[in-house]
């Protein structure tokens, strides 16, 4: 794996209280802002490589009817953090 790269084979993704028209929507340009995100935590420097073989980022709450983008944004900080903390074991 080359620098400032993440390669995630899968992703399973478990909503409730979401209809799935929200939820694809909120799955569509998921890895360019995934990346986006994690490209501003680093601030200009290159990230660390690591291989993650599985990630738990736990659950979360988004208000009931939020749009896509707010579930969409939720679901990038919740793999953005638990990303970044396993790079930076």
């Amino acid at each position: 794996m080359s620098e400032n790269s993440v390669h995630i084979e899968g992703l399973e993704i478990r909503v409730m209280g979401v209809s799935p028209a929200t939820v694809r929507e909120a799955m569509e340009g998921l890895g360019d802002e995934l990346a986006g995100h994690l490209a501003a935590r680093a601030g200009g420097e290159r990230m660390r490589s690591a291989r993650i073989d599985s990630l738990d980022a736990g659950s979360h709450a988004v208000a009931p009817g939020a749009p896509a983008a707010a579930l969409r944004r939720a679901i990038v900080e919740r793999l953005g953090d638990e990303i970044e903390r396993r790079i930076n074991q």
